[in-house]
C-alpha cells in the first residue's frame, strides 16, 4: 500500500515537471520541428528551444524506468517518426499488341516491279517478284571445265553443273581427258604470220592445213603482220569535210582511207558535212519553200524562247549520234494524215510531211503539225514501247497547252481560241477530247465545233476559203 502511494506521488511530481518544461506553443513546435509545412530535418536533441528552455533527452534513462506507465495523452511528447512522402508508382500498363494486318494478295495487274537487280533474275509479273531466269547449265562431273551434258533450267540442278565451260568433254569421269589428245582430238591454232600468236582455233584429229599449230602465246591482233601481236590499236578514221569536228563517215582501219580522213575524237555525226554551221542542226532540209520556211524558223529560233527548239536541240540536234530527217511525200488518197513520225534506227528518226494535205496550209497549221511530230519522236526515245494512242494521251496531258502557248509566241496575232484549237490537232482519239465531245453533244457547248473550225480554216485543204486564216506561205 505504501508503494502504491509512493508511485502516485511520484507520478504527480512528474506531471508538474512536464507541464513546466513543455508548455511552449504547439504551432511553434510544428514550425521548428517539421510537423507543419516546414521541410526542416532538425534533430530533436538540439540544445535549446525558442523559449530558452533547455531540453535534455532522458526518455531512455536507465533509472528510474517509467516505460510501463500508462500515458494516454502522450505527455512525454515523444514525436512520432517522420513518414516518408508517399509516391504512388503509376500503374504498370501492359503494352497492347497491335493487330496483325491481313496478308495482302498480289494483283499481277498492279505489279510495279520493273527490273531485278540481282544478275540472272527476271520479273515474274504474276508473283510480282524476282525469279531465276532460265539458262543453260553444263554438267562437269570431273571438274575440268569441260561438259558432257547440258540442261536449260532456272535453278542449278546440282553442284556439278556450271554456267560457263571451255568445251565438250569426251570423258567426263576423268579430269585428265577432255577435248585434247587423250580423247583423240587436238586443239589447233591458226598462226598465219608465224609470230606465235593465233587468230582462230579448232578441235581436229589432224592438222587442218597451212598455218595451223598446236601451241600459241595468245591472241593475235594483226594476223597479217608478224610485228604486231597483242599491242595492236586499230585507229578510227573520220571524214570531216567542213572541219567542224562532226563526221560524215567513220572507219576503223590501220591506214588512212584517203584525203580528208582524220584520226582523233569527234563531237558526233554531221548531217551536213558541207556547211560548217550545220553541225548542231542535224536535219535534212525540206525542198518545199513553204514547209522549209516554217521548219527553218523553228530550228533556228532562240532556244530560250521556243520550248520545241530546245527540245529538238537537246535530243536530236546536239545528240552526238542522233539524226532526224524531215521528208516530203504526197498521198492524195489520205489527206486526213498531215504527217507522221517514225524511228528508222537506234539513232535515227523521220518526220514525214504529206504535201497533199499541207499544200495550202497556213504557217500556223504547219508549225503546230511539226511540234506535234517532234513530240512523237521525243516520246519514242523515252518510251520505246508506247503506242501512238498512248503517246497522244501524253501529249494531251503534258504538252497541249505548251503547243498553244508557243503558237501564240510564234504568231502574236493568233487568237487564244485558234491557238488552243490548233493544239488539239491530232488528239481526237484522247479521252479528254472524247469527254469534250460528249459534253458538247449533251449541253451544246460548241467547244469541239470551234476546235474543228480552227483546224479546217487554218489547213484550208482545197483553198476554198474566201477569208484568209493565218499566215500565208507567200
Amino acid at each position: 500500500m505504501r508503494n502504491k502511494y509512493f508511485i502516485l506521488v511520484l507520478t504527480f511530481v512528474c506531471l508538474l515537471i512536464g507541464e513546466s518544461s513543455y508548455s511552449q506553443d504547439w504551432g511553434d513546435f510544428d514550425d521548428d520541428y517539421g510537423w507543419g509545412d516546414s521541410d526542416s530535418d532538425e534533430d530533436f536533441s538540439g540544445p535549446e528551444w525558442d523559449g530558452g528552455v533547455t531540453i535534455i533527452n532522458d526518455y531512455h534513462a536507465p533509472e528510474p524506468d517509467y516505460s510501463d506507465l500508462y500515458d494516454p495523452y502522450n505527455y512525454g511528447y515523444q514525436p512520432p517518426p517522420e513518414e516518408d512522402e508517399q509516391h504512388e508508382d503509376p500503374p504498370v500498363q501492359t503494352p497492347s499488341t497491335p493487330p496483325t494486318p491481313p496478308t495482302a494478295t498480289v494483283d499481277p495487274e498492279v505489279c510495279t516491279l520493273a527490273v531485278c537487280t540481282k544478275p540472272g533474275y527476271v520479273v515474274d509479273s504474276d508473283k510480282c517478284e524476282c525469279v531465276p531466269q532460265p539458262r543453260i547449265w553444263y554438267l562437269d562431273n570431273d571438274g575440268d571445265d569441260y561438259y558432257s551434258n547440258s540442261v536449260y533450267e532456272s535453278e542449278r540442278p546440282s553442284e556439278n553443273y556450271k554456267e560457263s565451260i571451255k568445251g565438250y568433254d569426251c570423258d567426263d569421269n576423268d579430269s585428265s581427258k577432255s577435248a585434247g589428245a587423250d580423247c583423240g582430238f587436238r586443239i589447233w591454232y591458226l598462226d598465219a604470220d608465224g609470230d606465235g600468236y593465233h587468230s582462230d582455233q579448232t578441235e581436229e584429229l589432224n592438222c587442218p592445213g597451212t598455218g595451223w599449230v598446236l601451241t600459241t602465246q595468245g591472241v593475235d591482233c594483226d594476223e597479217n603482220d608478224p610485228m604486231k601481236t597483242t599491242d595492236c590499236v586499230t585507229p578510227v578514221w573520220y571524214i570531216d569535210n567542213d572541219q567542224d569536228r562532226y563526221y560524215a563517215d567513220a572507219r576503223q582501219v590501220n591506214e588512212s582511207p584517203g584525203d580528208g580522213w582524220i584520226k582523233g575524237e569527234t563531237k558526233g555525226k554531221d548531217c551536213d558535212d558541207t556547211v560548217y554551221n550545220k553541225d548542231n542542226i542535224c536535219y535534212t532540209p525540206l525542198k518545199d519553200p513553204c514547209l522549209k520556211k516554217v521548219l527553218d524558223a523553228i530550228l533556228n529560233a532562240d532556244a530560250s524562247k521556243n520550248v520545241f527548239t530546245k527540245l529538238f536541240n537537246d535530243n536530236f540536234g546536239t545528240n552526238l549520234n542522233c539524226v532526224i530527217t524531215f521528208i516530203e511525200y504526197s498521198n492524195s488518197k489520205n489527206t486526213d494524215v498531215d504527217a507522221f513520225a517514225k524511228q528508222t534506227g537506234p539513232d535515227s528518226f523521220d518526220i514525214r510531211l504529206n504535201m497533199a494535205a499541207l499544200g495550202y496550209a497556213s504557217d500556223e497549221y504547219v508549225a503546230a503539225t511539226i511540234y506535234h511530230e517532234i513530240l512523237h519522236n521525243f516520246l519514242t526515245m523515252l518510251y520505246p514501247d508506247a503506242s501512238e494512242a498512248e503517246q497522244h494521251e501524253e501529249i494531251e496531258r503534258d504538252w497541249r497547252e505548251a503547243i498553244a502557248d508557243q503558237l501564240k509566241l510564234d504568231f502574236p496575232t493568233l487568237s487564244d481560241q485558234d491557238a488552243k484549237g490548233l493544239a488539239w490537232g491530232g488528239l481526237g482519239d484522247t479521252a479528254a477530247y472524247q469527254k469534250l465531245l460528249a459534253d458538247d453533244k449533251k449541253n451544246n457547248t460548241g467547244i469541239t465545233g470551234a476546235i474543228a473550225a480552227s483546224n479546217k480554216n487554218f489547213k484550208n485543204l482545197n483553198n476554198t476559203n474566201t477569208t484568209t486564216y493565218g499566215t500565208n506561205c507567200n
